[in-house]
């Protein structure tokens, strides 16, 4: 790489971070050959800043090799290196000094025009595909003299905001891509279709159209000789006479851009038409607000901002810090790249800095609560006030009185034929409503930009037939495409209490089908409120699902008539979870009947027994119930998909404590592909199987002598991933997203970052003591964590108080004979015996070594560490142990 002081380089590799095991192999071939070849290894962030030692190499690279997959079309950072790269090689007229590799199916993510059409090659990853780049290289390089010239990263900034006059504005290149494609398609007739060198620019007002446009002239104007705007103001009367006045008061000679700005779309194309200057030197840009002129020319819609500009607009006016990128993506989501709404909802987060969170700020934009959106709304007023057609209003009523999700097209069918209103008469109700740019048809898919959206809501009075007869219409489909709708008329529109009371028991029953208990359980919170007591088992089970134990048991127990039996099965395994094992006992024995415990339980008894097994695997029992799972397991494929994989998980956690951790990564994996292959990864039994699994790369085999130790990495992510996606439907106190929490600070140990380790869980055992009892599992969990944390550190005393404290509320919970109490009993005893505590130390070692067979078996990590500290460590002086803790965790000081 260069060290920014005057290297100079053959190529300058652009590549998005995803390709970089392919961009090593090419780098590495032309080392070999005495290539240089500058790779910025750095993955910048949409908020991070271009730096100079990236600029001063392109500027000093003879060409530019642009690894263009579709991931690099989206990254911002990677597009303004292709567009300086581009312009500047433009710009010198010469052979071209970019080389393009296309390492995806297809060339519709490749822009622009010149581009596209001057692929090198498709990389397939082959050895024979690598030659070929190879060779390339070394020929363009062998037609080049010099280097990239005019490369200035301030001349063409990707963004700016702060000086005089200026508002944030971020760089937009796709949309200057296509812009600039429309403009010289016509020059690449062999590979493109016929174009007459005209755009028709479109977009929603605020959309940025015309500074889109002024960005373009920024990098393109050296390619014209003369560049010419003329602002029409969308008037309708005269516009034509208004453009010859100030057309005529130009002689452009040579290469010319014509830009017509505000070009009404009530003008007849025939008058549009006369100001399209003839001649292939001639280039016209057509700037309008609605869908309008596309036979004058290539019509380019003017995208919303990928979701890397959105978070790069936002960073010029209020950076997120660590941890608040993905609200910022958040936001720029729920209102579709809008670039006028996110630069305003971005200095609003500046004027409230003090008085409240981004999050709470980002939380009133998804919630439609957010004032800015007002403010940003009443650009729109004029708009609105021009339909004037009823079935229009009635439809745009309709559209916004759903949720922002697209909106299906037979449900807006349906319900326009309940109100009195023709198919017919609904297809030309939306194709005007597009054509006006207010709300588009996607495929079977109505959409309304949820700026217009809170637009309509604010100018319009909602007839409640309109919203009463929407609620109906939902309740006729099963699909799950209409939960959003019917959950936002449930929670936003005021309907008849039976309407209403039948559309929440719609969305809680599909909620809890579709695998979102917690969501789920709010709603049946809402119909027992409302005197429906028939559905408090259906709301136990949602709340035991989404891991709200408490308020499972106290529905459970309400439960009475047929439904009793499984009520007490939801008491008892939430009495479990809240680590009242003693109280769930009781539960139990109405539960485990004869046919439940039997040697071939079927159907409900089966999926009884393997709760039944669950709570005596969290009491410690691992190998009683072993070889009834493994047998289960292996006809899973004559069970239910849902007791299959509960067999499957309950199989890998006992693997995962008695040796058997490569079976019980594969028990859990495949029941993540299940889910992943489905596309439901939202599903509980998905996030407990990624848990699980997660949880399985941590323990290494007896006999694993070379783990893998990126997979302890990628489990602590795996476990913060769940943890934040939990806690967003279910809150930051739920007892799964705790047991996430705590299994970061595992991880941490895992790796060997101590001193982290350490800090995570003394603000996380704060929490957990403010949630749980002093004597909760997952307490003392988190205090055998911090234990380890101060042992690693060698702060013995510290370690030792941390680990007694885990290791009597494991006693007084679980037991000896479990395999938490057990673990945490031998790592007390080894912090005693460096205290020079022998006597107790000992005592501990010998009864882990004795009791260890009977919960994990011999050959395991427990058992052998236990075997050599009671035998071979048992008589070893104090400093030679210490000596040895020292060499082995000393780089962790």
């Amino acid at each position: 790489m260069a060290d920014g002081r005057g290297e100079l380089y053959n190529v300058f590799i652009s590549y998005s971070g995803d390709d970089i095991h392919q961009i090593e192999k090419i780098k590495k071939r032309l080392d070999g050959l005495g290539i240089s070849a500058f790779v910025d290894r750095t993955e910048n962030r949409p908020s991070d800043s271009i730096t100079a030692s990236i600029e001063h190499a392109l500027r000093n690279s003879a060409m530019c090799l642009v690894y263009y997959s579709t991931r690099f079309a989206e990254r911002h950072a990677c597009q303004f290196e292709l567009a300086q790269a581009f312009v500047a090689s433009a710009k010198e007229g010469g052979p071209s000094r970019l080389l393009v590799i296309n390492p995806g199916p297809g060339r519709g993510h490749i822009a622009p025009v010149e581009l596209q059409d001057r692929v090198f090659v498709e990389d397939d990853k082959s050895e024979a595909v690598l030659n070929q780049i190879i060779d390339g290289i070394q020929h363009m390089l062998a037609t080049l003299t010099g280097t990239f010239q005019d490369i200035d990263f301030q001349a063409l900034p990707k963004s700016y905001f702060g000086s005089s006059g200026y508002e944030p504005r971020v760089r937009r290149y796709s949309a200057i891509w296509a812009l600039h494609s429309a403009l010289n398609r016509r020059q690449y007739r062999t590979t493109q279709w016929p174009s007459n060198n005209t755009a028709v620019l479109t977009g929603l007002s605020g959309s940025g159209k015309t500074k889109l446009v002024e960005d373009y002239v920024l990098h393109f104007g050296f390619a014209y000789d003369s560049v010419v705007w003329i602002d029409l103001h969308n008037e309708t009367t005269g516009a034509l006479e208004a453009y010859e006045a100030k057309a005529g008061k130009v002689n452009p000679e040579g290469r010319v851009l014509w830009i017509i700005d505000n070009v009404s779309a009530e003008l007849d194309e025939s008058v549009v038409r006369k100001m399209i200057f003839p001649g292939k030197e001639s280039h016209t840009v057509l700037i309008t607000q609605q869908q309008a002129f596309r036979s004058v020319g290539e019509w380019v819609p003017l995208p919303r901002l990928t979701e890397d500009e959105g978070v790069q607009l936002f960073s010029l006016c209020r950076p997120p810090r660590d941890g608040e990128e993905e609200l910022v993506k958040a936001l720029v989501n729920r209102v579709q790249g809008h670039p006028m709404t996110v630069a305003q909802l971005a200095v609003a987060a500046i004027e409230r800095r003090g008085l409240d969170s981004l999050a709470e700020h980002v939380g009133r934009v998804l919630d439609g609560t957010s004032s800015t959106i007002d403010r940003v709304a009443r650009v729109f007023t004029d708009r609105l006030q021009r339909v004037d057609d009823e079935k229009q209003l009635m439809l745009l009523k309709l559209s916004a009185i759903g949720a922002a999700e697209p909106m299906p097209v037979r449900f807006v069918r349906d319900v326009m034929r309940r109100m009195g209103v023709t198919d017919d008469d609904v297809i030309a109700c939306m194709s005007a409503l597009g054509k006006a740019l207010l709300a588009s048809r996607d495929e079977h898919r109505w959409v309304m930009h949820p700026v217009v959206r809170q637009a309509v809501l604010h100018q319009f009075d909602i007839d409640a037939r309109l919203t009463t007869t929407a609620a109906e219409v939902l309740l006729g489909y099963d699909d799950e495409e209409f939960l959003p709708h019917a959950r936002h008329l449930a929670d936003s529109c005021t309907l008849s209490a039976d309407i209403g009371s039948e559309l929440l028991r719609y969305v809680a029953f599909r909620l809890r089908n579709s695998g979102r208990p917690g969501l789920a359980a709010r709603y049946f919170d809402r119909v027992i409120d409302t005197g429906g007591s028939d559905v408090l088992l259906d709301g136990a089970a949602a709340h035991f699902d989404a891991g709200e134990y408490a308020e499972a048991a106290r529905l459970a127990d309400q439960v009475r008539g047929d439904g009793e039996r499984s009520a007490a099965l939801i008491l008892a395994s939430s009495l479990d979870s809240l680590g009242r094992l003693d109280e769930a006992e009781a539960a139990w024995q109405r539960v485990a009947t004869p046919d439940v415990l039997c040697d071939h339980p079927t159907g409900a008894d089966l999926d009884v027994r393997l709760q039944w097994i669950r709570s005596r695997r969290l009491r410690g029992s691992l190998n009683e119930h072993k070889n009834f799972l493994v047998a289960l397991v292996s006809k899973a494929s004559d069970l239910p998909d849902h007791t299959a994989n509960t067999a499957r998980l309950e199989l890998a956690n006992i693997q995962m404590q008695t040796d058997e951790q490569k079976q019980a990564r594969a028990n859990a994996s495949q029941v993540v592909d299940y889910y992943a292959s489905r596309n439901r990864s939202h599903h509980p039994q998905a996030a407990e199987a990624e848990f699980v699994l997660a949880s399985a790369h941590l323990l290494i085999h007896f006999l694993e002598f070379k783990p893998d130790a990126g997979k302890w990495s990628a489990a602590e992510t795996t476990f913060r991933r769940l943890a934040e996606e939990q806690a967003q439907d279910l809150g930051d106190r739920n007892i799964q997203v705790l047991t996430a929490r705590v299994a970061v600070g595992l991880a941490l140990i895992s790796q060997g970052k101590a001193t982290d380790a350490r800090a995570y869980a003394t603000a996380l055992l704060v929490v957990l003591r403010g949630r749980l009892d002093e004597g909760h599992p997952l307490v003392s969990r988190c205090l055998y964590t911090l234990g380890m944390a101060h042992f690693q550190l060698a702060d013995f005393a510290a370690a030792a108080g941390c680990l007694e404290s885990a290791h009597t509320g494991q006693l007084v919970a679980f037991g000896l004979y479990h395999h938490e109490t057990l673990r945490t009993q031998f790592e007390l005893g080894m912090a005693l015996k460096l205290r020079n505590n022998d006597c107790r130390a000992n005592a501990l070692l010998d009864g882990v070594r004795l009791a260890a067979p009977r919960v994990t078996g011999r050959v395991n990590d427990l058992y052998g560490q236990a075997t050599v500290a009671t035998t071979f460590a048992r008589w070893a002086p104090v400093w030679m142990l210490r000596r040895a803790h020292r060499a082995n965790h000393k780089h962790k000081w």
